[in-house]
């Protein structure tokens, strides 16, 4: 079952499944990931809401959106998010947004590649 789900897991599969442990059995959990972009941003994992955080996260969630699939980079986030004008802690402060991501998103649905990031969904989890 775990090289399974290890296999599941690299893929964008893994934003859509969670392993749980139980003492007594292993358990493999779907989640329904739903990111809605028509409208206000709305995130639902399991029909329920997630708060994506702050205004800049959440334009970030919306870039990384609006490119699902794509890397992109960093330099190109930090320049989205602050309109050419970044603060000299650009780079840090992108880096802890795409930590609060992860914490609120999961593990598997914001992957870093190479020198970038990327939205890691099925294509049918966003109402583009």
């Amino acid at each position: 079952m775990l090289a399974i789900v290890s296999a599941a897991a690299s893929g964008p599969l893994s934003a859509r499944f969670r392993l749980t442990l139980d003492p007594r059995r292993t358990v493999l959990r779907f989640v329904a990931m739903e990111f809605r972009i028509l409208g206000p941003l709305q995130v639902l994992q399991d029909g329920t809401a997630v708060e994506p955080g702050s205004p800049k996260q959440r334009a970030l969630l919306l870039n990384l959106l609006i490119h699902h699939g794509q890397v992109v980079s960093r330099d190109r986030l930090i320049e989205d998010l602050w309109a050419g004008s970044p603060p000299s802690t650009g780079l840090g402060v992108l880096q802890n947004y795409i930590s609060q991501l992860r914490k609120a998103l999961g593990a598997g649905v914001v992957v870093t590649r190479g020198q970038g990031y990327a939205l890691e969904v099925e294509p049918a989890a966003v109402d583009s």
